[in-house]
């Protein structure tokens, strides 16, 4: 038995890898699509800072997210690159999150529940991601949300650092720089990001005011930080140009109240998740250890109920409102990743809060009973959701014929006449299908092959044009 417990989080950690494993193989089976043919193309023939400032001017401010879309990997027609990125991604996340959980609990726990940690808020966040397709597999999407949301939590460490005086090098000033870069970095991927950063800043700089606690004119300044970087976003030109492309972009009254329906669609989803649910219960235990020791988590983060659960909400109106606000739709659901990542987050900073001010009354689950309770957590987050999508287009071999068809147009457009005609892809991965091709010839989607294999003279048409 002491040999179990010695090496059980070691095992723990084992069976959580290998739950990442589909996600992991499945990769290989991605094909670039939509904006990442014209997005690589640009990059392929255009000098980095002139597009960068193209873009300022004609599309929109991510001013760190587009550096990533034109280094698209088929750029430099390396696929192989394009198919490790999602890989890539996930350990990233797993990375960002074993660093924000070692920053704000790490001085309470072990580095082995420290990884594990990680491991079971990455597997969450993907399991039940609204849109893994465009979240993980599709390079532009996942680049442009999903990796801005891990740059986010290495903020957020750095500033929980800098606030708690655990410097880099054991400098303010380095801390100082490192925290400011973060910021700039995390608010420059997409509007999301920016909108959720410049909400805390100015509550945390609340919360410190109200509270009488100290380095106010630290938070001062990372608020005037905020603000300034999300002005580079908010105020680029190219954000005009690109709302003229929709008919019923800003319009108040319907953006929000669409995003209102929204927020509790998703609430509600998120909410009767079973992984979640049994996530709360053992976060019970761990929320009991860490008010023992840490100020944050005594104090309720210095939040009340009320307080916490608006925000808890705010954070899925706002992956709403901007895509309603700038198009008139919420015509995709990658926004929306980012929000639920937020939400994860903000989920058990609401746990906290609510746990201390209705006093919760202790319980206990014996030793075999947490065991089945992770049992059921691991079995939910890899059969259901996105790890039964992942699975199952794995199972069925559609992630398999989905990457014949897509190499398949490659070669057939190297090889044909003027006019191509493409099969649709027949049975579509859940998984790694964003869109396909349309019967307008003169669709971006379509113009996407055209530009990216570099001979605008081709039409491409879906083969059932030919009846």
């Amino acid at each position: 038995m002491n040999l179990i417990e010695k090496y059980k989080p070691y095992l723990i950690s084992l069976f959580l890898l290998a739950a990442f494993v589909p996600y992991f193989y499945i990769s290989q089976f991605a094909n670039p699509i939509a904006d990442d043919f014209t997005y690589a193309n640009r990059g392929a023939h255009n000098d980095l800072s002139f597009l960068l400032i193209q873009d300022l001017f004609n599309w929109n401010g991510r001013y760190i997210s587009n550096i990533f879309v034109f280094i698209n990997p088929i750029s430099k027609l390396d696929f192989g690159l394009y198919k490790s990125a999602p890989i890539g991604i996930i350990l990233f996340t797993i990375f960002s999150f074993g660093f924000f959980i070692k920053s704000i609990i790490g001085t309470q726990i072990k580095q082995s529940a420290v990884r594990i940690y990680a491991l079971v808020l990455t597997l969450f966040y993907i399991y039940q991601m609204p849109i893994i397709s465009e979240g993980i597999y599709w390079y532009t999407g996942a680049v442009t949300y999903v990796l801005g949301c891990a740059f986010m939590l290495i903020y957020l460490g750095l500033l929980y650092g800098l606030f708690k005086e655990r410097y880099v090098l054991n400098s303010k000033i380095v801390q100082i720089v490192l925290t400011t870069i973060a910021l700039f970095v995390t608010i420059g991927f997409n509007e999301i990001l920016m909108i959720a950063l410049a909400t805390f800043s100015l509550v945390f700089l609340l919360v410190l005011y109200r509270n009488k606690l100290a380095n106010i004119r630290l938070a001062l300044y990372f608020v005037i930080a905020t603000m300034l970087f999300s002005g580079l976003v908010y105020l680029a030109p190219g954000n005009s140009v690109r709302g003229n492309h929709f008919e019923d972009s800003h319009n108040f009254i319907h953006s929000f109240g669409m995003s209102v329906a929204q927020t509790g669609r998703f609430f509600v989803s998120w909410v009767l998740s079973i992984p979640l649910i049994l996530l709360s219960i053992l976060y019970y235990f761990l929320h009991k250890k860490l008010v023992e020791g840490i100020t944050l988590f005594a104090k309720s983060f210095y939040l009340i109920p009320v307080v916490s659960g608006g925000l808890l909400l705010f954070t899925i109106f706002i992956g709403s409102f901007p895509a309603y606000w700038s198009t008139g739709m919420l015509g995709q659901h990658r926004t929306m990743n980012v929000s639920y990542f937020l939400f994860i987050i903000t989920w058990f900073v609401n746990l906290s809060v609510c746990f201390n001010h209705f006093k919760i009354p202790s319980f206990q689950i014996t030793q075999n009973r947490r065991y089945m309770v992770l049992i059921l957590i691991w079995v939910s987050l890899v059969f259901t959701k996105n790890g039964y999508h992942v699975i199952a287009d794995l199972a069925s071999d559609s992630a398999v014929k989905f990457n014949q068809q897509m190499e398949e147009r490659y070669t057939t457009f190297t090889n044909s006449g003027d006019t191509v005609y493409f099969d649709l892809i027949s049975n579509p991965p859940k998984t790694l299908f964003v869109l396909d091709i349309t019967d307008d010839p003169n669709h971006w989607l379509n113009e996407g092959y055209s530009i990216f294999l570099e001979d605008r003279t081709k039409v491409v048409l879906p083969s059932d044009s030919l009846e």
